[in-house]
Protein backbone atom coordinates (compact mmCIF):
# COMPACT_ATOMS: atom_id res chain seq x y z
CA UNK A 1 0.00 0.00 0.00
CA UNK A 2 1.37 3.40 -0.94
CA UNK A 3 2.22 5.61 1.99
CA UNK A 4 -0.12 8.58 2.47
CA UNK A 5 1.95 11.71 2.17
CA UNK A 6 1.54 14.72 4.40
CA UNK A 7 0.81 18.02 2.72
CA UNK A 8 0.10 21.65 3.53
CA UNK A 9 -2.41 24.05 2.02
CA UNK A 10 -1.33 26.45 -0.72
CA UNK A 11 -3.67 29.42 -0.87
CA UNK A 12 -4.99 30.89 -4.09
CA UNK A 13 -3.15 34.14 -4.92
CA UNK A 14 -0.31 33.23 -2.51
CA UNK A 15 2.06 34.65 -5.12
CA UNK A 16 0.72 38.14 -4.34
CA UNK A 17 2.51 37.92 -0.98
CA UNK A 18 5.73 37.05 -2.80
CA UNK A 19 5.85 39.99 -5.22
CA UNK A 20 9.05 41.30 -3.70
CA UNK A 21 10.81 37.98 -4.25
CA UNK A 22 9.40 37.71 -7.78
CA UNK A 23 10.62 41.23 -8.63
CA UNK A 24 14.12 40.67 -7.24
CA UNK A 25 14.78 37.01 -8.10
CA UNK A 26 12.09 35.86 -10.49
CA UNK A 27 10.68 32.34 -10.43
CA UNK A 28 13.97 31.00 -9.06
CA UNK A 29 13.32 32.93 -5.85
CA UNK A 30 9.69 31.78 -5.73
CA UNK A 31 10.81 28.18 -6.23
CA UNK A 32 13.32 28.42 -3.41
CA UNK A 33 10.68 29.94 -1.12
CA UNK A 34 8.29 27.01 -1.56
CA UNK A 35 11.09 24.44 -1.25
CA UNK A 36 12.14 26.08 2.00
CA UNK A 37 8.54 26.02 3.26
CA UNK A 38 8.48 22.27 2.53
CA UNK A 39 11.73 21.81 4.47
CA UNK A 40 10.29 23.71 7.44
CA UNK A 41 7.28 21.41 7.51
CA UNK A 42 9.50 18.34 7.22
CA UNK A 43 11.63 19.51 10.16
CA UNK A 44 8.83 20.22 12.61
CA UNK A 45 8.58 23.94 11.86
CA UNK A 46 12.16 25.14 12.43
CA UNK A 47 15.48 25.16 10.60
CA UNK A 48 18.85 26.25 11.99
CA UNK A 49 19.96 29.57 10.53
CA UNK A 50 23.44 28.09 10.20
CA UNK A 51 22.05 25.46 7.79
CA UNK A 52 20.84 27.95 5.16
CA UNK A 53 23.99 27.68 3.04
CA UNK A 54 23.79 23.89 3.12
CA UNK A 55 20.15 24.04 2.05
CA UNK A 56 21.06 26.40 -0.78
CA UNK A 57 23.74 23.95 -1.93
CA UNK A 58 21.33 21.02 -1.73
CA UNK A 59 18.77 22.89 -3.84
CA UNK A 60 21.44 24.07 -6.31
CA UNK A 61 20.44 27.66 -5.56
CA UNK A 62 22.48 30.82 -5.06
CA UNK A 63 23.40 31.21 -1.39
CA UNK A 64 22.98 35.00 -1.32
CA UNK A 65 19.50 34.69 -2.84
CA UNK A 66 18.51 32.08 -0.27
CA UNK A 67 19.70 34.26 2.61
CA UNK A 68 17.77 37.22 1.18
CA UNK A 69 14.52 35.28 0.67
CA UNK A 70 14.60 34.05 4.26
CA UNK A 71 15.65 37.32 5.89
CA UNK A 72 14.54 40.30 3.79
CA UNK A 73 10.80 39.94 3.11
CA UNK A 74 9.21 39.47 6.56
CA UNK A 75 8.05 35.99 5.56
CA UNK A 76 10.01 34.13 8.22
CA UNK A 77 11.17 34.76 11.77
CA UNK A 78 14.65 34.14 13.17
CA UNK A 79 15.04 33.70 16.91
CA UNK A 80 17.75 31.96 18.87
CA UNK A 81 19.51 30.93 15.67
CA UNK A 82 16.42 29.17 14.31
CA UNK A 83 14.21 30.08 11.36
CA UNK A 84 10.48 29.54 11.68
CA UNK A 85 7.16 30.74 10.30
CA UNK A 86 3.87 31.41 12.09
CA UNK A 87 1.98 29.99 9.12
CA UNK A 88 3.99 26.77 9.15
CA UNK A 89 3.50 26.42 12.90
CA UNK A 90 -0.27 26.80 12.47
CA UNK A 91 -0.25 24.20 9.68
CA UNK A 92 1.61 21.71 11.85
CA UNK A 93 -0.73 22.33 14.77
CA UNK A 94 -3.69 21.78 12.49
CA UNK A 95 -2.24 18.48 11.24
CA UNK A 96 -1.68 17.36 14.83
CA UNK A 97 -5.31 18.17 15.68
CA UNK A 98 -6.51 16.19 12.66
CA UNK A 99 -4.31 13.24 13.56
CA UNK A 100 -5.56 13.23 17.16
CA UNK A 101 -9.18 13.50 16.05
CA UNK A 102 -8.81 10.58 13.63
CA UNK A 103 -7.10 8.52 16.33
CA UNK A 104 -9.87 9.27 18.83
CA UNK A 105 -12.56 8.42 16.30
CA UNK A 106 -10.84 5.12 15.45
CA UNK A 107 -10.49 4.21 19.13
CA UNK A 108 -14.15 5.01 19.75
CA UNK A 109 -15.20 2.69 16.93
CA UNK A 110 -12.82 -0.03 18.08
CA UNK A 111 -14.00 0.12 21.70
CA UNK A 112 -17.68 0.06 20.82
CA UNK A 113 -18.82 -3.52 21.36
CA UNK A 114 -22.50 -2.70 20.94
CA UNK A 115 -24.69 -0.08 19.30
CA UNK A 116 -24.06 3.30 20.93
CA UNK A 117 -26.77 4.73 23.14
CA UNK A 118 -28.18 8.23 23.23
CA UNK A 119 -29.06 10.19 26.36
CA UNK A 120 -32.31 8.23 26.73
CA UNK A 121 -30.51 4.88 26.54
CA UNK A 122 -31.86 4.12 23.06
CA UNK A 123 -29.63 2.81 20.31
CA UNK A 124 -28.50 5.51 17.87
CA UNK A 125 -27.48 5.10 14.24
CA UNK A 126 -23.70 4.94 13.91
CA UNK A 127 -20.97 6.86 15.70
CA UNK A 128 -20.27 7.23 19.39
CA UNK A 129 -22.88 8.94 21.58
CA UNK A 130 -22.45 12.66 22.19
CA UNK A 131 -22.65 14.19 25.66
CA UNK A 132 -26.17 15.47 26.21
CA UNK A 133 -27.05 18.59 28.24
CA UNK A 134 -29.52 17.99 31.05
CA UNK A 135 -33.04 17.52 29.73
CA UNK A 136 -34.33 19.68 32.60
CA UNK A 137 -32.52 22.74 31.29
CA UNK A 138 -33.68 24.61 28.23
CA UNK A 139 -32.89 28.03 26.69
CA UNK A 140 -35.12 30.80 27.98
CA UNK A 141 -33.72 33.99 26.46
CA UNK A 142 -31.08 36.52 27.51
CA UNK A 143 -28.59 33.69 27.89
CA UNK A 144 -30.41 32.38 30.98
CA UNK A 145 -31.85 28.92 31.64
CA UNK A 146 -34.84 27.80 33.62
CA UNK A 147 -35.50 24.43 35.18
CA UNK A 148 -38.94 23.15 36.06
CA UNK A 149 -39.68 25.95 38.50
CA UNK A 150 -36.45 27.71 39.42
CA UNK A 151 -33.82 29.82 37.80
CA UNK A 152 -30.52 28.08 37.25
CA UNK A 153 -27.30 29.46 38.75
CA UNK A 154 -24.52 31.03 36.71
CA UNK A 155 -22.39 27.89 37.16
CA UNK A 156 -25.17 25.59 35.96
CA UNK A 157 -25.90 27.80 32.98
CA UNK A 158 -22.31 28.03 31.75
CA UNK A 159 -21.92 24.27 32.30
CA UNK A 160 -24.91 23.67 30.05
CA UNK A 161 -23.42 25.92 27.39
CA UNK A 162 -20.01 24.24 27.58
CA UNK A 163 -21.54 20.79 27.14
CA UNK A 164 -23.64 21.99 24.26
CA UNK A 165 -20.66 23.62 22.50
CA UNK A 166 -18.57 20.48 23.02
CA UNK A 167 -21.35 18.40 21.49
CA UNK A 168 -21.53 20.66 18.44
CA UNK A 169 -17.77 20.48 17.87
CA UNK A 170 -17.78 16.68 18.16
CA UNK A 171 -20.43 16.54 15.45
CA UNK A 172 -18.44 18.90 13.22
CA UNK A 173 -15.32 16.77 13.77
CA UNK A 174 -17.11 13.58 12.74
CA UNK A 175 -18.52 15.40 9.73
CA UNK A 176 -15.03 16.55 8.72
CA UNK A 177 -13.49 13.08 9.05
CA UNK A 178 -15.98 11.70 6.54
CA UNK A 179 -14.88 14.14 3.83
CA UNK A 180 -12.17 13.37 1.27
CA UNK A 181 -10.61 16.80 1.74
CA UNK A 182 -11.07 16.53 5.51
CA UNK A 183 -8.48 19.11 6.52
CA UNK A 184 -10.33 21.80 4.56
CA UNK A 185 -13.15 21.70 7.11
CA UNK A 186 -13.18 24.89 9.25
CA UNK A 187 -13.49 22.93 12.52
CA UNK A 188 -9.73 22.41 12.61
CA UNK A 189 -7.94 25.22 14.40
CA UNK A 190 -11.08 26.84 15.85
CA UNK A 191 -12.28 24.17 18.26
CA UNK A 192 -9.50 24.64 20.80
CA UNK A 193 -9.51 28.43 20.53
CA UNK A 194 -13.28 28.66 21.00
CA UNK A 195 -13.44 26.27 23.95
CA UNK A 196 -10.51 28.04 25.65
CA UNK A 197 -12.49 31.27 25.45
CA UNK A 198 -15.57 29.57 26.88
CA UNK A 199 -13.50 28.27 29.80
CA UNK A 200 -11.93 31.66 30.42
CA UNK A 201 -15.09 33.78 30.37
CA UNK A 202 -17.00 31.22 32.46
CA UNK A 203 -14.99 32.29 35.51
CA UNK A 204 -16.71 35.69 35.56
CA UNK A 205 -20.37 36.71 35.91
CA UNK A 206 -19.91 39.70 33.59
CA UNK A 207 -17.49 40.80 30.87
CA UNK A 208 -16.38 44.23 29.73
CA UNK A 209 -16.79 44.46 25.96
CA UNK A 210 -16.41 47.76 24.11
CA UNK A 211 -16.66 49.58 27.47
CA UNK A 212 -20.01 47.92 28.20
CA UNK A 213 -20.84 45.25 30.76
CA UNK A 214 -22.16 42.04 29.21
CA UNK A 215 -23.42 39.10 31.23
CA UNK A 216 -21.30 36.05 30.59
CA UNK A 217 -24.40 33.97 29.99
CA UNK A 218 -25.51 36.49 27.37
CA UNK A 219 -22.08 36.30 25.72
CA UNK A 220 -22.27 32.52 25.56
CA UNK A 221 -25.78 32.71 24.15
CA UNK A 222 -24.57 35.00 21.37
CA UNK A 223 -21.65 32.63 20.67
CA UNK A 224 -24.17 29.96 19.63
CA UNK A 225 -24.28 31.79 16.31
CA UNK A 226 -20.89 30.36 15.32
CA UNK A 227 -21.75 26.69 15.79
CA UNK A 228 -25.09 26.29 14.05
CA UNK A 229 -23.66 25.22 10.69
CA UNK A 230 -20.47 24.86 8.66
CA UNK A 231 -21.05 28.29 7.15
CA UNK A 232 -21.22 29.85 10.60
CA UNK A 233 -18.11 27.91 11.61
CA UNK A 234 -16.31 29.49 8.66
CA UNK A 235 -17.29 32.91 10.03
CA UNK A 236 -15.67 31.90 13.32
CA UNK A 237 -12.49 30.82 11.51
CA UNK A 238 -12.39 34.15 9.64
CA UNK A 239 -12.57 36.18 12.85
CA UNK A 240 -9.86 34.09 14.53
CA UNK A 241 -7.63 34.35 11.46
CA UNK A 242 -8.05 38.14 11.29
CA UNK A 243 -7.21 38.54 14.97
CA UNK A 244 -4.15 36.28 14.58
CA UNK A 245 -2.91 38.40 11.70
CA UNK A 246 -3.31 41.62 13.70
CA UNK A 247 -1.51 40.04 16.65
CA UNK A 248 1.35 38.91 14.38
CA UNK A 249 1.63 42.49 13.12
CA UNK A 250 1.84 43.84 16.65
CA UNK A 251 -1.44 45.75 16.36
CA UNK A 252 -3.05 44.15 19.43
CA UNK A 253 -1.96 44.51 23.06
CA UNK A 254 -4.14 41.82 24.62
CA UNK A 255 -4.95 39.20 21.99
CA UNK A 256 -7.40 37.18 24.09
CA UNK A 257 -9.48 40.18 25.19
CA UNK A 258 -9.48 41.51 21.64
CA UNK A 259 -10.63 38.14 20.30
CA UNK A 260 -13.47 37.92 22.83
CA UNK A 261 -14.71 41.36 21.80
CA UNK A 262 -14.26 40.64 18.09
CA UNK A 263 -16.24 37.40 18.29
CA UNK A 264 -19.07 39.01 20.23
CA UNK A 265 -19.36 41.94 17.82
CA UNK A 266 -19.10 39.75 14.70
CA UNK A 267 -21.79 37.39 15.98
CA UNK A 268 -24.12 40.27 16.84
CA UNK A 269 -23.60 41.94 13.46
CA UNK A 270 -24.41 38.65 11.70
CA UNK A 271 -27.59 38.06 13.66
CA UNK A 272 -26.34 36.28 16.76
CA UNK A 273 -28.60 36.65 19.77
CA UNK A 274 -28.84 35.27 23.30
CA UNK A 275 -32.61 34.78 22.85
Amino acid sequence: MAKVKDYFSHDYHARSDLRGILKDYGLQGIGFYWCFVEILHENGGTVKEADLDSIAFELRADSDMCQAVVKNYDLFKIKGGKVTSDRVQRNLKKRAEISEARKSAAEARWNSSEAPRNASGEASEGGAPFPQPSEEIAPCGAGGFLGADEKRSHAETVKWYREWFAERFEKFTEEALKEDDFDAHPVWGVNGVFMNIVDEVSQYPTLKIAKKSVKTTEFLGVMRHFVWSRQHLEELADVIREVNEKADQGRIKNKQNYLIAALYQAARVNGGSAD
